[in-house]
């Protein structure tokens, strides 16, 4: 039993002990003054102890100091909702400040010896015993709990950490793939809601990346960085003229031609230029082909260069790209032959527009030199080093390049 307090489990209705009435007791534990009791109720299956009201009006400070019982201001049930059937504490709190000041060469008597003994006893009965229900204990200091001592049972099921931060160290936490995570390339399945931006019901094709993703890929993740899906480059390739295959987008491959030998043009009629004919079908959305040819020009014979060039698609003459070199050297050096044909609208072939390009088509120069005096040969060089002279001619291998923009 013990010493300090003593706990009575509440009833029901507004007699004494009732959880609706006012009157409780007795309890047990002797005391020094009517002013040390105190009363606390805990709620049903509860651990937090609340506070109740003496009736100091009634009694001696509300304290029957003969049945040993005390009355309330108010029922439990007014102050702490859902206490029927749980329990009051009736406890003593004796004053810490000394009932007795013994002076020097004072008679000693009885009665001030047990007040002042029992003061000190009550005292440490009461802090063993935690008379108050934990609402008078002092907080200890960390250093002074020993490790081990707060056990799995003594912790709460659930951990309130709002308004908190809680810090893992990396060593700490490990990741984990699960099994199954769906691909890209296989799709998702079920149900968006619609507060997510879905529809709400199954969709089969709703994560489809053919026509269902919108949105700006940035550049740093392998977008262009654009809203909408133009201006990229849909295909490039710039290669020498050495009969190469070049792997395209969908599985298409070029064949580029080969050149092995200097080019000779003729004087009156124009020839097709070696090397500069391309077979192509552009990606699908390709708003423009860039046709791209580079080669060498000079001197065939020792005269100056002059040389007259025409484009051509699908043998129609491209008219706003024709084009003369003219240098008052043996050496012209290499020259970029480069063009775009557009592709919607209306077909124009001055220009190389066409309204459509869904099938190859063929691309080429041609080219001609003015007359035996300004005689020129292609893919080939005049002079080399510090010398200059059919002896010193030196191969010069021209390239081709095809670039698709959507």
């Amino acid at each position: 039993m013990a010493l300090s307090y003593t706990e009575i489990t509440l009833g029901a209705g507004t007699g004494e002990n009732g959880h609706l009435g006012t009157v409780f007791g007795p309890f047990s534990f002797e005391y020094l003054s009517t002013d040390d009791i105190k009363v606390q109720v805990r709620a049903a299956a509860g651990t937090t102890w609340t506070t109740l009201a003496i009736n100091t009006g009634v009694d001696t400070n509300g304290i029957n100091t003969t049945t040993k019982k005390v009355t309330l201001s108010a029922t439990p049930n007014a102050t702490a909702s859902s206490v029927a059937t749980d329990v009051i504490r009736i406890f003593r709190s004796s004053s810490l400040e000394a009932l007795v000041d013994f002076q020097n060469g004072s008679r000693l008597s009885e009665a001030d010896l047990d007040s002042a003994y029992r003061q000190g006893l009550f005292a440490a009965q009461e802090a063993v015993e935690d008379a108050p229900g934990s609402s008078g204990r002092t907080v200890q200091a960390s250093e002074d709990i020993a490790d081990g001592a707060i056990i799995a049972s003594k912790l709460a099921s659930t951990l309130d950490l709002s308004g908190k931060t809680l810090t893992l160290p990396a060593a700490s936490v490990t990741t984990h793939v699960p099994a199954g995570v769906p691909s890209l390339s296989t799709g998702y399945s079920g149900v968006l809601p619609t507060n997510r931006g879905g529809t709400g019901s199954a969709n089969a094709t709703y994560c489809n990346l053919a026509s269902n993703v919108t949105g700006t890929l940035p550049v740093a993740n392998g977008g262009t960085g654009l809203s909408a899906d133009t201006g990229r480059v849909l295909e490039e390739f710039l290669s020498p003229c050495d009969g190469g295959t070049v792997n395209l987008t969908g599985g298409r491959q070029e064949v580029v031609a080969t050149v092995a030998a200097e080019q000779d043009l003729p004087h009156a009629d124009y020839e097709d230029v070696t090397g500069s004919t391309i077979i192509y079908t552009p990606p699908s959305g390709a708003q423009f082909v860039i046709y791209k040819f580079i080669t060498n020009v000079s001197a065939h014979d020792g005269n100056w260069t002059r040389a007259s060039f025409k484009l051509w698609l699908d043998g129609v003459e491209v008219t706003d790209f024709r084009t003369s070199v003219r240098a008052e050297s043996l050496d012209y050096g290499r020259k970029t032959f480069e063009w775009s044909f557009p592709i919607g609208g209306v077909a124009a072939a001055a220009t190389g527009r066409v309204n459509t390009w869904t099938s190859d088509k063929t691309i080429k120069l041609s080219a001609r030199d003015w007359s035996e005096a300004y005689d020129v040969s292609l893919h080939t060089t005049w002079s080399w080093e510090e010398a200059e002279g059919e002896a010193q001619k030196q191969f010069s291998r021209p390239l081709i390049g095809i670039k698709a923009i959507g």
